[in-house]
């Protein structure tokens, strides 16, 4: 079976930078199992498979470990592979994925991606959160697959010396699968250029990192950047 396999730089205008990802296109699925053994054996963040659904695609992503609900940068990666080499006229697709349609616009050289908020809430951060940080948050989020560690200054986070064995107790692992026999693998390595980088800011529309502001800034924050976008998207229902 041969599978092709593109790799793509997300996020940077240079080789070898940003935030690489695999794209699989299949013609159907495979078991999990396979799809995880590719995973691993591609030892990237995510690796994306791709299967035709209609004029659009089902998609799913595999660290090399699991399965995981949602990744932004391996979409727009599906995305400029489907735009740049499978159907170059297209621009638009939609990925029906465990998070829903997602849908991805081509508008010139960018890509503009409808990705979904997942509204984080405060939590009572577990043990191990806390003992790989080696620093107790001032308040700790979460979302479905994350925790948000926020402290008072910027300081604080500058300083940290997280214990990435720790923190890696937080999700759930699996046995990494075994070699796959049978596959075949024409390998790509393509850029994805000028795109914008993820916001890892609470408020992509105020400047300072996340972990800068006070627990209530934040959350001032948060309310005043969804609200409005929340309110234009339920007039538009309307």
């Amino acid at each position: 079976m041969n599978i092709p396999i593109f790799q793509v730089d997300a996020f940077t205008d240079k080789m070898f930078s940003g935030n690489p990802a695999a794209v699989c296109l299949l013609e159907e699925w495979l078991t999990e199992n396979q799809m995880q053994a590719i995973a691993a054996e591609n030892n990237l963040s995510e690796t994306a498979f791709l299967v035709p659904q209609g004029d659009d695609y089902a998609l799913r992503w595999f660290t090399p470990q699991c399965e995981v609900r949602l990744c932004g940068h391996a979409t727009l990666a599906s995305a400029f592979v489907i735009f740049t080499f499978v159907q170059p006229g297209k621009t638009s697709v939609r990925f029906d994925t465990r998070s829903g349609i997602l849908a991805v616009e081509r508008r010139h050289d960018l890509l503009v991606l409808d990705f979904p908020a997942a509204m984080p809430a405060v939590c009572d951060g577990p043990a191990a959160l806390a003992q790989g940080l080696k620093d107790t948050p001032e308040v700790v989020l979460r979302t479905d697959d994350n925790y948000f560690a926020v402290y008072a200054s910027e300081r604080e986070v500058r300083a940290l010396q997280p214990d990435s064995l720790a923190l890696k107790l937080l999700h759930r692992r699996r046995d990494r699968p075994r070699r796959l026999h049978g596959f075949r693998f024409p390998l790509f390595r393509s850029q994805l250029s000028h795109y914008g980088r993820p916001s890892n800011r609470l408020d992509p529309l105020q400047p300072g990192p996340l972990l800068v502001r006070s627990p209530r800034e934040n959350a001032a924050a948060w309310q005043a950047s969804v609200e409005p976008r929340r309110r234009s998207s339920l007039r538009a229902a309307g």
